[in-house]
């Protein structure tokens, strides 16, 4: 990651993860295990829950240097055409607080501006999954801060949930971000698998009536959302 970097020419800082099965919890989490398991039907993982971790205190210190960064996780190659879509973040971060620049999956898009050198700003109607890479405003920040005062899914569900923090899902594409293990099952929809076959009838029909509820809210959002 140091080389990719490197020879990118970029400024960088690493930050140790949080390893929840270390204890290393403490202090920042605020897991809330019962509302996780009344909205999901599971509870979250100690990875989900040290992923999500890592990046709230990357949030928190966004909010309070005032500075945009972009955040990228470990296990990700990068395309030197990556400096184009970099450059392009810079001046459209103060905007738009919250720009992805990677997905995991194709996406429904709504084509925002043309931005050259073969980019575009985009934005999605439902969100791409994933955390390896995106860029963030102290706005953008704060209200993502604002909405996690209680965690109860993963932190690339949190992302996706644009209707619940107000962060329209942009993006700028093409990607130059690649994730280092393609075909991973993202985080966030390990549960839907793994815990299948131990909800509750009951739980099962609360988990398809939440999800309802959240599809109905992200179409009113896009239906009125002005970019």
């Amino acid at each position: 990651m140091r080389q990719q970097l490197d020879g990118l020419g970029l400024d960088y800082e690493f930050f140790k993860a949080t390893d929840a099965s270390r204890g290393e919890l403490a202090g920042v989490s605020r897991y809330d295990e019962a509302q996780a398991l009344w909205k999901l039907g599971h509870p979250l993982s100690p990875g989900e829950l040290g992923c999500f971790a890592s990046h709230y205190r990357l949030w928190q210190l966004c909010a309070s240097s005032g500075e945009p960064l972009v955040i990228m996780e470990d296990d990700i190659s990068i395309t030197p055409e990556f400096v184009q879509a970099f450059a392009h973040t810079g001046a459209l971060i103060a905007q738009y607080h919250l720009i992805r620049l990677c997905g995991l999956v194709q996406r429904k898009r709504k084509r925002i501006r043309e931005l050259g050198n073969g980019h575009q700003l985009i934005r999605y109607l439902k969100g791409p999954f994933g955390t390896q890479c995106y860029a963030l405003s102290p706005q953008g920040a704060r209200a993502l801060l604002a909405h996690s005062q209680v965690w109860i899914d993963a932190v690339d569900m949190v992302l996706d949930a644009f209707w619940t923090h107000g962060l329209a899902c942009y993006a700028i594409v093409p990607y130059h971000i690649r994730h280092d293990e393609p075909g991973v099952t993202p985080a966030s929809l390990i549960g839907n698998s793994r815990f299948e076959q131990r909800r509750s009838l009951a739980r099962r029909l609360r988990r398809k009536l939440t999800r309802m509820g959240d599809h109905l809210q992200r179409d009113w959002f896009n239906l009125w959302h002005r970019d």
